[in-house]
């Protein structure tokens, strides 16, 4: 743990989380508006979007508007220009939004982070001793070729992480992969760095609550909003930004380009094609929007799962507009009262975390054939009824009649 931490009494922040689609920002704004509460006079929103940190595209990625913040302060929202090459990170989101909380908190007033960019949500709570590096390693094949075979890479994990490598299972190359990957861009044992996320509890006094909706619901509603977009002006949007990048190279895995949206529709703006051309390249660039969008919400959601094994949430279910106030806001801001107030939390709308049960392959040596190692009961099993061992066992017999 971190010594500042246990002397000091941690920070109280509010993070809401959920697919994109689900009314996270509406929720983060209605709960900061609900303060003044016991001595927090007021609550600003730090915007967690990866995407949404840049100036420009409004539009596309969904920026709130003014009319719906609510006259509510909102930081990191369209700060960074995205033409200046400087990137954005998980790694300077902590940064920016660690000062920003303690000064907040300073003047008494209640940080609500609001967002969908997970991993920065996570390197935000965490003490993450791996850094930007291990939270989104690339799945290169950064280790030497030579390994070619799963069994040699396994091997090669025996030996310098042993406590993973009894873990995995020798066919499972991406984890075996992983793994050797991280020693060596880190010089540190993967086992270790598990044990110590498993150790390693949350900087702040967080409240977690997680905006969700039914997967129906909200693919339709992540449609309709793709409908919408267009209706507000989206192609306008595209075509100003795109003449804005003409002299630059436009790198789609780089800063804003990376938005949903941005790929998409670039054949629109192909100079001098003929109208029917040009309606045939915006609807596919819509599905191509719409599906993207879908698919998005799936990983996102696949975050949430994890991020649930690591610290209790609260579960708010969107799905149906009308039930907002009394379903989902009325809970929310009581919630959020006992929060502030060191009261015992409400306890209806809670998930508690799950321990995550890694499965873990137990290893079986066979001392009739010289040692071998095998993985997993079922393998063993198998491995007592082949050829090979009945062949040990067989030469064993003789050589012990021999004797």
């Amino acid at each position: 743990g971190n010594k500042m931490t246990e002397t000091k009494e941690k920070i109280k922040i509010v993070v809401v989380i959920g697919c994109t689609g689900s009314g996270k920002s509406k929720l983060g704004i209605d709960l900061a508006a609900s303060l003044p509460i016991n001595c927090w006079r007021s609550g600003e929103i730090i915007s967690v979007d990866s995407m949404q940190v840049y100036q420009g595209l409004d539009i596309l990625t969904n920026k709130v508007t003014e009319e719906e913040c609510k006259g509510i302060v909102h930081h990191l929202l369209g700060t960074m220009n995205p033409l200046q090459g400087s990137q954005f990170s998980s790694h300077k989101f902590s940064q920016l939004s660690e000062e920003l909380i303690s000064s907040m908190d300073s003047r008494r007033i209640l940080p609500v982070i609001v967002g969908g960019t997970h991993h920065y949500v996570e390197s935000l709570l965490y003490f993450d001793q791996q850094g930007d590096s291990v939270g989104n390693l690339e799945e290169k094949k950064e280790i030497e070729e030579v390994d070619n075979s799963s069994q040699l890479k396994y091997e090669r994990l025996k030996e310098l992480d042993p406590q993973m490598a009894s873990k995995l299972h020798p066919n499972q190359l991406r984890k075996v992969e992983r793994s050797l990957q991280i020693l060596e861009k880190t010089g540190r044992k993967h086992s270790e760095m598990i044990q110590e996320q498993k150790d390693n509890e949350c900087k702040y006094d967080a409240l977690i609550i997680w905006v969700d909706s039914d997967k129906e619901t909200l693919n339709n509603r992540l449609d309709k909003r793709v409908d919408e977009m267009i209706d507000r002006g989206l192609m306008d949007e595209l075509s100003k930004f795109y003449k804005e990048t003409e002299k630059i190279s436009r790198d789609f895995t780089k800063g804003i380009f990376q938005s949903i949206g941005c790929k998409e529709f670039e054949k629109c703006f192909i100079e001098g094609q003929k109208e029917s051309e040009y309606s045939n390249h915006t609807r596919e660039g819509i599905d191509s929007l719409k599906r993207h969008t879908r698919r998005y919400a799936k990983i996102q959601r696949k975050w949430i799962d994890r991020i649930g094994k690591r610290i209790s949430l609260f579960r708010f279910d969107t799905s149906n507009p009308v039930e907002y106030e009394e379903k989902v806001l009325k809970p929310a801001r009581k919630l959020l009262e006992a929060f502030l107030k060191g009261e015992k939390l409400p306890n209806e709308h809670l998930i508690e975390k799950k321990e995550e049960e890694r499965k873990e392959w137990k290893k079986y040596i066979c001392e009739v054939c010289n040692g071998k190692e095998v993985n997993g009961s079922s393998e063993w099993d198998a491995h007592l009824k082949s050829k090979a061992h009945k062949h040990f066992q067989k030469k064993r017999k003789t050589n012990h009649t021999q004797d």
